[in-house]
């Protein structure tokens, strides 16, 4: 159920910790394992919302009628001032927290909480995964974060790195 989602989500995410992003990406692939049971379609990947391209939320998420899944009540549906480019910055060359520019610290701080805090009600809260925006929103995080990591001089720790050596917990 979203519930069960949100509780992983309240009970697990690391937010302005080390691995805030992984735990994200982590956290989507799980939940698209699931919709990949249940649909039997094994192919099956959640979207992604490019809010810089267009920062107002998809109108299948607006549609108030009655059985709408994608529904939920939201303070804005316009997330432009979230919106911060200097996690893009040339000057951000390392990902992890803890060490100078570092994108995942630049890019938790904006634009992914402002996003959430813009959105508002249950989007501005650590039960957020109850509003189906929230997927969209982080499969967008996870693009980003692709995108940052794709140039030449931008540093990721390597695999065996002692910064990956947190805790991904899911569930018990």
């Amino acid at each position: 159920s979203w519930q069960y989602w949100a509780n992983v989500h309240a009970n697990y995410c690391p937010h302005r910790q080390p691995y805030f992003l992984a735990w994200h990406r982590g956290y989507l692939y799980y939940l698209e394992q699931q919709f990949k049971r249940i649909t039997g379609d094994s192919t099956f990947t959640l979207p992604y919302w490019d809010y810089y391209a267009n920062p107002h939320i998809p109108s299948e998420f607006l549609d108030s009628a009655s059985g709408n899944p994608l529904y939920c009540p939201r303070v804005n549906t316009n997330v432009y001032n979230a919106l911060d480019l200097s996690p893009f910055s040339s000057s951000v060359v390392n990902f992890q927290r803890g060490t100078a520019n570092s994108f995942e610290e630049k890019f938790e701080l904006a634009p992914h909480n402002p996003v959430h805090n813009i959105i508002g009600d249950t989007m501005s809260t650590m039960q957020a995964p109850r509003d189906p925006i929230f997927y969209l929103h982080h499969a967008n995080v996870d693009r980003l974060w692709h995108a940052w990591a794709l140039p030449d001089g931008r540093t990721m720790p390597p695999p065996a790195d002692p910064y990956w050596s947190g805790t991904f917990t899911y569930a018990p």
